[in-house]
């Protein structure tokens, strides 16, 4: 076991690998997000300290978000900046741009301003 599985591991979270570079959930991902609200809605889906959330909840905020997007004009391919910390409306943002077909780029809100505005720039 490597030393960052080691510390996430007694950190109680696991590491199962990743991407190295920004993207959304993969539309079969989605697809099944969105499957799954639709046969059962109520079923829990997201659990944090403020609560839980079933899976209709986070796809109706997603779909709701993602039309709040689209109206903005942000359109399939384009980059989204997200800041926010590991919270549900973290996850509702990211299903948001996966209906929408929009790369998600985010940002740690520990960075310091201006690593955050380098991040931003390039």
């Amino acid at each position: 076991m490597d030393a960052r599985r080691a510390r996430r591991s007694r950190a109680g979270c696991t590491w199962r690998g990743g991407m190295s570079s920004p993207q959304s959930p993969s539309p079969s991902t989605a697809a099944d997000v969105l499957a799954a609200a639709a046969a059962a809605p109520g079923r829990p889906f997201l659990l944090s300290g403020d609560g839980m959330m079933t899976y209709g909840q986070v796809e109706s905020q997603a779909r709701d978000l993602a039309a709040s997007l689209h109206h903005l004009g942000i359109e399939r391919g384009e980059r989204l900046a997200i800041l926010l910390p590991g919270c549900p409306e973290f996850i509702v943002a990211v299903f948001a741009a996966a209906r929408l077909g929009i790369v998600v780029v985010p940002l740690n809100p520990r960075l310091p301003p201006l690593e955050l505005r380098y991040r931003l720039r390039h």
